[in-house]
């Protein structure tokens, strides 16, 4: 049975607009801001506080950035999540502060996760993500979980966590078959 998404924001963004100056606090919710299926929307100068599961969760979406913002992690999992076939997406000049609790009971933990699974299958690669001047508020290295998608990262202090082909089709695959994420809460 598929898990249905508590968006704080959900109903107030839409395609074809400039978000200016948003703060938004994501606690009791899965997610802050979900820019899924949207285009051509910008987000700039925002304070965002997590959800449960993201600060900002991206899927199917195009034309989209998010800039000169702060993201909080306040027990998220990850701070950012672009997965489900999202193009032509653009982090710049974001601070990340604190600590996403991560997942597998904290093993696994990033702070960007490109091209996590979604319902919309193995497919559905993410391409053309552009990843420049995004950093820990704290100056440690920002963490990517590479896992189906093209990204470009431009200046930054970044570890790529890449995850090879075989893996990826598995994890869909295991996920196909029980019917929930490998990453799901329990």
């Amino acid at each position: 049975m598929a898990k249905h998404d508590t968006d704080i924001h959900k109903m107030i963004l839409e395609s074809n607009m400039v978000y200016d100056g948003l703060e938004l606090d994501g606690t009791g919710f899965d997610e802050t801001i979900k820019l899924s299926n949207l285009r051509d929307v910008i987000v700039k100068n925002g304070s965002f506080k997590g959800g449960s599961e993201d600060v900002v969760d991206i899927v199917r979406g195009y034309d989209l950035e998010i800039r000169d913002s702060s993201l909080e992690a306040n027990g998220c999992r990850s701070f950012l999540t672009i997965k489900g076939g999202a193009q032509q997406v653009v982090l710049e000049n974001l601070i990340l502060k604190g600590e996403p609790k991560g997942f597998l009971f904290g093993l696994l933990k990033w702070d960007i996760s490109i091209g996590d699974h979604t319902i919309y299958g193995y497919s559905a690669g993410v391409t053309k993500v552009l990843i420049n001047r995004v950093k820990h508020a704290d100056g440690r290295r920002v963490r990517i979980a590479r896992l189906h998608g093209e990204v470009d990262w431009v200046a930054g202090n970044y570890k790529v966590i890449k995850f090879p082909k075989w893996l990826v089709k598995l994890l869909f695959f295991y996920h196909k078959i029980i019917g929930h994420s490998y990453m799901e809460k329990k």
